[in-house]
């Protein structure tokens, strides 16, 4: 198995010129002495050149690594073909391993298995023996530094010689034999130049001009990220906008091409959604439901009829001797006035504890539900409602709404459509590049939809920060959460410094506060502009009350149609009474007029 690799730099050693093998393990040994009082090497990685064809350097440091470090070894030949991913040692080594290369010159083809084996371990501890005497230093650190490697010993004419790059490379000879040869990567770059290009790549990178001395700056959160990082290393910054090989991009991307580079750690992990304008305004005359959810009115209502049952028998306004029909309607107008927060409808004289109790429990209920519905009410009343928004593809193809996506993200969208939708959501898609759709984007288009990542939508959604009514919003239509990171050339040494930079910074919170923050300077650049969409004062009218008109207007026709009936039932039962009166006394009257005439028969017979 393959363990942490430490790679020791630069070691020359002109085994051409002397072609001395004890020459070369003695400069070895004390090298690799020094290196071990510092360091702990867990495994050792050999590079053998074309030049060493008689093994005389190899048998050499293979002596002096088994007489000093008996750990585990990985030899290779410039007669290596295997490629990349699968032939780098950084899935069985760490960077504590130490690698020894053996080459002849600066284009020896032992470079290329170098490049390819130490993939992703370029702050190993390499050491370097040049096998003839035709490469000078310079050419060997030159082609060292073009493969990013920093903590480098060169062994050349059993000289150590080291190098730094920074600002410029500069070879220098080790004369003191008890420092350390692999110190600690420089965190102070000497004004080293990095070059990258600028254009604006709103909120990430943008231009402004300065109103006092007509200065151009550049502003957004990645460049405010990358120009602080440019600061702590202590490096020179210069915008180059012509097209060249990029050590490292202040542009923040997704995702690059492989053979193009790797990307920095993520400045930002968000989701990437679809920006949908806002549809579906409530009328003005619902407001007064929408406090409440469906099933709140539902309870409200049983609460009514539970409580008018309730009361009905503890309340002592109502006479116990009195039809349970009498009591309820009675207690019914009693529940609602509690419910509402309202005076009660009867004067209770001398109530019991436990309809006082009851009565306290009904108070509190009512206070809190009509202070929610109140307040809730005339917060709806100073803003615009809006209903059921478009939040699934289903919803999208509904609308027939045209997305507006770039022309590289087209196959990413469709890869996150459900298969049986793919075919209609292909459709609606309008391919463009970027400075269409953000320039659309910013004009407010509500004829297309957007995919855009979370950090652009917080920004752009700060211009509707004071407005009234809403115009786009973040939908539920996401498309997964790519990772933004700075693209850079392949095993850059700026890497790791600017993980740990990242990692502060999110700490810190500046990511969020830079993306804020730069509104402002966007604003006064003409950019983005704020939505003002304020509404007039506009006083309630019949219309915004006409759910309460036809509430009141039903109230009343129920109430009139039972009142009507219950006038008619009184009529009728008087009517009916009267009927009875006048057959009972008729009734009577028969039965005297009967009584009268035997009584005069009688009196005759008599």
């Amino acid at each position: 198995m393959l363990t942490p690799l430490a790679t020791l730099l630069l070691c020359t050693l002109p085994l051409g010129a002397c072609n001395n093998t004890n020459s070369v393990g003695s400069s070895f040994d004390a090298v690799l002495r020094r290196t071990l009082r510092y360091h702990h090497i867990a495994n050792v990685a050999i590079f053998i050149g074309d030049k060493d064809e008689h093994q005389t350097a190899r048998n050499a440091i293979l002596d002096s690594l088994e007489r000093q470090l008996p750990a585990p070894r990985y030899i290779f030949t410039a007669a290596d073909t295997s490629g990349p991913p699968g032939n780098t040692l950084r899935h069985h080594i760490a960077n504590d391993a130490l690698s020894v290369v053996l080459c002849a010159t600066s284009a020896d083809r032992i470079w290329r298995v170098v490049d390819q084996r130490l993939r992703k371990l370029r702050r190993i501890k390499l050491i370097v023996v040049a096998t003839s005497m035709s490469p000078e230093p310079l050419d060997i650190f030159a082609k060292l530094w073009q493969l990013q490697f920093l903590h480098v010993v060169l062994l050349y004419n059993n000289t150590v010689y080291r190098y730094t790059p920074f600002p410029q490379i500069h070879v220098y000879q080790v004369h003191n034999r008890s420092a350390d040869l692999f110190p600690p990567a420089p965190t102070n770059l000497q004004g080293y130049t990095l070059s990258t290009p600028a254009e604006n790549d709103l909120p990430r990178i943008f231009f402004v001009r300065q109103q006092r001395d007509n200065a151009t700056k550049i502003r957004g959160f990645a460049y405010q990220i990358f120009v602080n990082f440019v600061r702590r290393m202590n490096m020179t910054l210069r915008i180059k906008i012509a097209k060249q090989q990029l050590e490292i991009s202040m542009h923040p991307y997704t995702s690059i091409r492989e053979h193009q580079g790797i990307m920095s750690y993520p400045i930002f992990k968000l989701e990437c959604c679809l920006i949908v304008p806002v549809q579906n305004e409530i009328p003005r005359c619902f407001y007064p439901v929408r406090p409440l959810k469906l099933g709140s009115w539902l309870v409200i209502f049983a609460a009514v009829v539970y409580i008018s049952v309730t009361l009905a028998w503890t309340s002592p306004c109502v006479p116990r001797e009195a039809p349970f029909l009498t009591k309820l309607s009675r207690t019914f107008l009693e529940s609602i006035a509690q419910v509402v927060f309202l005076p009660s409808t009867y004067p209770s004289h001398q109530p019991s504890m436990r309809y006082l109790l009851v009565y306290l429990q009904l108070a509190l209920f009512g206070f809190l539900l009509t202070s929610w519905y109140n307040n809730l009410l005339s917060s709806f009343f100073t803003t615009v409602l809006v209903g059921e928004q478009l939040d699934t593809f289903e919803s999208l193809i509904e609308a027939q709404l045209p997305i507006l996506t770039k022309f590289h993200e087209i196959d990413m969208v469709l890869q996150q459509v459900p298969p049986e939708l793919v075919l209609k959501v292909k459709q609606l898609i309008v391919g463009s590049n970027s400075s269409v759709q953000m320039a659309h984007l910013l004009n407010f288009n509500n004829s297309y939809a957007y995919p855009v990542t979370e950090e652009r939508w917080t920004f752009l959604s700060l211009q509707e920060q004071y407005a009234n009514k809403p115009i786009n919003r973040f939908s539920k239509i996401c498309l997964g959460s790519p990772c933004i990171g700075y693209p850079m050339r392949l095993d850059s040494h700026l890497e790791e410094p600017l993980t740990r930079f990242i990692l502060d910074v999110q700490m810190a919170g500046l990511d969020f506060y830079w993306l804020r923050s730069d509104f402002k300077d966007a604003l006064l650049a003409g950019y983005v502009k704020l939505v003002n969409n304020v509404f007039p004062f506009k006083a309630l009218d019949l219309y915004t009350l006409y759910v309460a008109w036809v509430v009141l207007i039903a109230g009343l026709s129920i109430a009139s149609f039972v009142f009507l009936l219950e006038i008619r039932g009184v009529c009728g039962r008087k009517a009916l009474s009267r009927e009875r009166s006048e057959q009972w006394f008729s009734g009577l009257n028969r039965v005297d007029e009967e009584g009268i005439r035997i009584n005069k028969e009688s009196s005759l017979k008599l």
